[in-house]
């Protein structure tokens, strides 16, 4: 965006230097520097950033219908408040044609809402394709049919998106952000193992030797990960507190309806220390992603999600030097190809290793 007002407004602001400012009368500053400063905001990349407009056409794919693509028109944007500290923004749209309103968030376009006609389609026939391979590689498995015909189908290219680790800053205020030793436990042992959010609920306290984690992974194949020092001690300290007999390291919890005799004593952000608000199983994958986005709300990091960390854990080991095929075996991945696509590698990092490993 070209600007309309200097740069370095806030120093001749100062005495009103009139023969530098292109204004004709005291009472045009106060909205001079009131554009300055949304200019200002807009080079540093401060102001929100909608994903469309009211009046844009977005494009929802309908599997299954006689019209298998849908025009929505966008009607309303709007900020709503869902939790006293967090906010989302809502996009409201209809489709014209049988006047029928939808509700999609952000996070929608490119998964179930489009901006174009021809991403709409692209998904439509990625999902057909995949549907079919399905169905004809259990056909060909049951010798049902001898050969496959979907192999002959060319894969529909689609774009790469590149998704981010988290940065060094943003780690250590989520760290910062973590209430309670349970929450600062499972950051900890997130970034140290990089396993996933379902092989963390699923972590015995039996199964923890000192720095040795056993995590049963994908097609029940078990592997060993390892805790750094900051990890293991966090585990510590986190297990001193508790009072319960339940073998999880993440003790099921009670819905706030069923906890009743709560100890007054503690406080809801160690809710694992009163056994009255425990069941007998671990804690769910939703309630751990629940208590993951509060931390990220206030530590105000974007995404910052259980495989985020898996993602962080890989892409730092192998800056660090750790081999790409360790880093694959410490994911419990079978191919090393399935590892890159974890990593969030930068120019800087292939620069640095240009300079250290070729002549």
């Amino acid at each position: 965006m070209k600007r309309l007002t200097e740069k370095d407004w806030k120093d001749k602001c100062e005495g009103y230097p009139w023969n530098v400012h292109p204004v004709k009368d005291i009472d045009d500053l106060p909205y001079y520097k009131k554009l300055a400063s949304y200019e200002d905001d807009e080079e540093q990349g401060l102001l929100l950033r909608l994903p469309c407009k009211i009046g844009d056409t977005l494009y929802r794919v309908n599997k299954g219908a006689k019209e298998p693509v849908i025009m929505m028109r966008v009607i309303q944007l709007y900020i709503k408040q869902i939790h006293k500290d967090r906010t989302v923004m809502r996009i409201d749209a209809i489709n014209d044609a049988d006047m029928c309103e939808s509700c999609y968030l952000p996070c929608d376009i490119g998964e179930r809402i489009f901006l174009t006609r021809a991403e709409a389609e692209a998904k439509l026939k990625s999902d057909l394709n995949w549907n079919l391979s399905s169905f004809y590689a259990w056909a060909t498995a049951e010798e049902i049919i001898q050969k496959n015909p979907i192999l002959r189908v060319q894969k529909i290219k689609k774009q790469k998106v590149r998704k981010e680790a988290l940065t060094e800053m943003e780690i250590e205020r989520l760290r910062m952000a973590a209430d309670g030793e349970m929450q600062k436990m499972m950051i900890e042992v997130l970034l140290s193992t990089g396993c996933r959010v379902t092989e963390l609920v699923n972590i015995r306290i039996d199964e923890i030797q000192k720095d040795e984690i056993t995590v049963h992974g994908k097609g029940e194949k078990d592997r060993k990960v390892y805790l750094n020092a900051k990890a293991e001690l966090a585990v510590q300290v986190y297990l001193a507190k508790r009072r319960d007999e339940n073998p999880y390291l993440l003790p099921g919890a009670k819905s706030m309806r069923e906890r009743k005799g709560m100890d007054r004593k503690v406080s809801r952000k160690n809710w694992w220390m009163d056994r009255n608000n425990l069941t007998e199983g671990h804690i769910t994958t939703s309630t751990v992603e629940s208590m993951m986005r509060t931390i990220e709300d206030r530590a105000e990091v974007e995404q910052a999600n259980p495989h985020k960390f898996r993602r962080t854990c890989a892409t730092f080991a192998l800056r660090r030097g750790m081999p790409i095929e360790q880093v694959s075996r410490m994911l419990g991945h079978e191919e090393v190809g399935t590892t890159q696509i974890y990593l969030d590698l930068k120019e800087e990092d292939l620069k640095r290793s240009h300079e250290k490993y070729v002549v």
